[in-house]
């Protein structure tokens, strides 16, 4: 008989938190951006939809950047 049913939905028992990572980063390089790993500590602990607007807000400002000066934009994330 079942007693009790365990979700580990924090990463406290499985460390998933280096999986989201390397997606993160190999997402980033995919798009020619590279995520540092300080600029992704900002992330730990944080809502997805939180995540979601500052990253944006970043990848977009890069872009609009990217649009003025191509030659001189730095695609590193800090």
């Amino acid at each position: 008989m079942l007693k009790a049913v365990l979700f580990d939905m924090d990463g406290l028992i499985f460390d998933t938190e280096s999986i989201y990572k390397q997606s993160w980063q190999y997402a980033a390089t995919e798009q020619g951006l590279t995520i540092t790993d300080d600029f992704y500590q900002q992330f730990i602990g944080v809502q997805t939809l939180n995540v979601r607007e500052y990253s944006l807000s970043i990848f977009t400002m890069l872009s609009i950047c990217h649009a003025i000066k191509p030659c001189e934009m730095n695609t590193s994330i800090i």
